[in-house]
């Protein structure tokens, strides 16, 4: 039997490959309640981080990131992103990485589950479109998920732990 990266090498990613390799564990049901007041600021804070990456805002990356988080993602199983530890190794990485960019991206988030696992931890999974804008041409580039680990803190949530799973990678400039 091939595993998920041999399959992704062979003919594009398995079905749901993101659990294959433990970068998703979806249960039946949440995994504690969250308040809906609680889930408005989770769903803000991810798409928060999103918007960030998207206009290349490092002050505003670096506020949702807690001290110690961890950026690490997959491309459908093979090849790995990161793991990238700290939010300023974290904002570093990124900002040396927008400056050679020549494309607009948009993340576009979908299908979210907010989930509390414990009092001052959630979780954010949400599928994601990435399309991005060169010139007068616009063009899909991926898709894929996100798993965000969020920690609550007297600020507030902060990302701990972000992994992006991509299903394949369209730019050039990633």
């Amino acid at each position: 039997m091939l595993r998920a990266s041999e399959l992704a090498a062979a003919s594009g990613p398995a079905p749901s490959w993101g659990h294959m390799i433990g970068a998703l564990a979806l249960g039946e049901a949440a995994a504690g309640p969250v308040r809906p007041a609680e889930e408005a600021e989770l769903r803000d804070l991810a798409s928060r981080f999103f918007w960030a990456l998207d206009e290349q805002r490092a002050g505003v990356l670096s506020h949702c990131l807690a001290a110690e988080a961890v950026l690490e993602g997959s491309v459908a199983a093979g090849e790995r992103i990161g793991p990238l530890h700290g939010r300023e190794r974290i904002v570093t990485h990124l900002s040396a990485a927008w400056s050679g960019s020549q494309r607009q991206r948009r993340h576009f988030l979908a299908n979210t589950l907010v989930e509390r696992p414990a009092p001052t931890e959630a979780e954010v999974l949400a599928y994601f479109l990435l399309i991005s804008a060169r010139g007068s041409t616009t063009a899909f580039e991926s898709a894929g998920f996100c798993r965000l680990r969020c920690v609550r803190r007297a600020g507030g949530w902060e990302l701990a732990r972000a992994f992006l799973g991509f299903d394949a990678i369209g730019g050039d400039d990633l």
